[in-house]
């Protein structure tokens, strides 16, 4: 399993334009945080579920992840 790089060449402008300023900032600040909000949960499933997974086979993540990546054969009961 190997990481594909990301193309960081690519680049994307956004301009927006307001007699209101102010609440441009603000739309962009809520956006953000309710983004953040959406990933902060979305970690917070993903580490539950890990932790069914390694009370459920009696694994490590770290471990699998090292007999995942070294292409080891996997015997799950």
């Amino acid at each position: 399993m190997t990481a594909q790089p990301m193309n960081t060449k690519i680049t994307n402008i956004i301009k927006l334009r307001s007699n209101h300023p102010a609440s441009i900032k603000e739309m962009i600040q809520s956006d953000f945080a309710k983004r953040l909000q959406s990933l902060e949960l979305g970690l917070q499933k993903t580490q539950t579920r890990l932790e069914q997974f390694e009370a459920k086979y009696q694994w490590s993540t770290e471990t699998f992840i090292n007999l995942f990546t070294s292409d080891q054969t996997i015997s799950i009961n």
